[in-house]
């Protein structure tokens, strides 16, 4: 068994010559860094290669945060990824493992600023951020560049699929089984464009999926090809399947989306019984916009015209009709290393619908109240319909958080039933991390004008 290292000065070799690792091993090593939510390192030792997560700690000394690095598994010659066994120090009344996480804020008050301004407009100049932390510009694109590094910040962009003639759904997967292997369940899941978001849960239910389809009978047809699939057809369990409306930030979309959109894309003039675009369907340079800014939503539209073959303002255009049409609806960010101990999906079921509208107030606050961590308290939230209900996406901090969060939300709220699944991995797609401003959200302006709040507060302006 490998020995903990805890002198960052051994891990120099990190930066290891990748053309002598074996082909086997980079592989499963490349599968490994778009499965795991946070940054990682492939290290040779004596000639074994070994996987660690780099992350922060806060050195309270020092009153900064400290690069460390974790070790998660090894993979063997032949490609094995054989993960370390997590230490069983906490089990919130069910069978969870994790590592315990060091920190819940790697950032410094001016990094939480910025930090929160990307997340409300990933698209806002520097000079407006730079006003608001007392920073040159030039000091402000250093920070970002280091947010980049430090918490692996990216720039996503929430699309509205609803415009694009696309329904959402969430799919539960219950069984008494182990799972198929993982492997399998990775290689068919994400070769199926629909799915946004694949990952395996411990509690009520094994495996979630959330996805989006152009009909129920469409989604119907997805889920019997998937039970149907040499992976699941031998795999006894039972697959429930439940529309949901998002209420609380978003998931990116995959790449693979974008293999859909792409049947959609309108050429004018091509078939001649075509006078105007039907619904959900869109132009070119529409879809060049949606695919460049969702990859890198700072892309510059120059950039997108250049990329996409666009005639000079093309893109421009095409993103405020987009906005204009409610399909772009946030230019974001995503912070893929966040020292979480995991993520914990809490399922409300509404039993009395009169008790819950007479305590909603309770739950959208809790939703929105700022913590001090470095994302908000939800990365996640919707209201799903058979049954009714809500789900949300929390990533966990701190041991006694879920539990804490459970009986304050069964006793305040009322009329529901509150149950939570674990996500041990992420298979397919990703959460989305960031720090927004609270008192935009729809739901804080639900307080606002509902219960009418007897100090509210000055909104920023992002733009």
């Amino acid at each position: 068994m490998l020995k903990v290292i805890h002198r960052f000065k051994l891990i120099i070799i990190y930066i290891i010559h990748m053309d002598t690792a074996p082909k086997a091993v980079m592989r499963r090593f490349e599968e490994l860094k778009k499965q795991y939510l946070f940054y990682i390192a492939l290290i040779k030792i004596n000639g074994r290669y070994y996987v660690y997560r780099r992350t922060s700690r806060w050195d309270k000394q020092a009153k900064r945060p400290k690069s460390v690095s974790e070790y998660i598994g090894k993979i063997d010659n032949g490609g094995k990824f054989i993960k370390r066994q997590s230490p069983q120090t906490h089990r919130p009344s069910r069978d969870v493992e994790y590592t315990k996480a060091r920190s819940l804020n790697v950032l410094d008050e001016k990094d939480m600023i910025i930090a929160k301004n990307l997340s409300m407009n990933s698209r806002i100049s520097l000079s407006k951020i730079s006003k608001r932390v007392a920073l040159s510009q030039s000091a402000v694109e250093r920070r970002i560049r280091m947010l980049e590094d430090k918490i692996g910040m990216q720039y996503s962009m929430n699309i509205d699929v609803t415009k694009l003639g696309y329904f959402t759904y969430i799919v539960y997967v219950r069984s008494n089984q182990n799972l198929p292997s993982r492997d399998m369940m990775l290689e068919e899941l994400k070769a199926v464009p629909r799915i946004q978001l694949a990952a395996i849960t411990k509690g009520r239910y094994c495996l979630i999926l959330l996805l989006i389809a152009e009909s129920n009978s469409s989604v119907k047809d997805l889920i019997r090809d998937l039970r149907s699939s040499k992976t699941f057809i031998a795999f006894r369990s039972k697959w429930y399947v439940t529309p949901y409306y998002l209420t609380y930030g978003f998931l990116p979309m995959r790449e693979e989306f974008f293999k859909l959109l792409e049947g959609r894309i309108w050429h004018r003039g091509i078939d001649k019984n075509l006078n105007s675009r039907t619904f959900g369907a869109i132009r070119r340079s529409e879809y060049a916009v949606l695919k460049g800014l969702s990859s890198n939503s700072r892309m510059s539209f120059s950039e997108i015209d250049r990329r996409f073959s666009l005639t000079q303002g093309s893109a421009r255009y095409a993103f405020e009709r987009l906005k204009s049409e409610g399909i772009i609806n946030e230019m974001s960010i995503n912070m893929a290393n966040v020292p979480m101990l995991y993520n914990a999906v809490i399922l409300m079921n509404v039993i009395d619908s009169q008790k819950v509208i007479d305590t909603r107030k309770y739950l959208l606050r809790y939703m929105i109240e700022e913590k001090d961590s470095q994302i908000n308290r939800i990365s996640f939230g919707c209201d799903v319909y058979m049954p009714d209900g809500v789900f949300l996406s929390m990533p966990i901090f701190e041991e006694h958080e879920l539990k804490d969060s459970i009986e304050l939300l069964a006793e305040n709220v009322k009329g529901i039933s509150v149950d939570y699944l674990i996500v041990t991995e992420v298979l397919v797609g990703r959460f989305n991390y960031r720090k927004i401003d609270v008192t935009q959200s729809y739901h804080y302006d639900m307080i606002s004008n509902t219960y009418r709040l007897k100090e509210p507060v000055a909104k920023i302006d992002y733009s």
